[in-house]
């Protein structure tokens, strides 16, 4: 069903996509199912303090994602 969900949500001018979160919150099929639609798409997972810190180097950088 998020799949379905997904569909309607993305709007067909998204060209960049984060996710944030691993595989057990957004599946392989729904970051394919971006990438279909034309979107550029970027995962970041990890702990809580994983997290935290890559958010903080990205507002120390001022960058909207990491670089790949």
């Amino acid at each position: 069903a998020t799949v379905e969900v997904a569909k309607d949500f993305v709007p067909d001018s998204a060209a960049n996509v984060t996710i944030v979160g691993g595989f057990d919150r957004v599946t392989q099929q729904e970051e394919e199912l971006l990438r279909s639609r034309g979107c550029t798409v970027r995962r970041i997972s990890g702990d809580a303090y994983q997290l935290m810190e890559i958010f903080r180097e990205l507002v120390e950088k001022n960058k909207p994602f990491p670089q790949d």
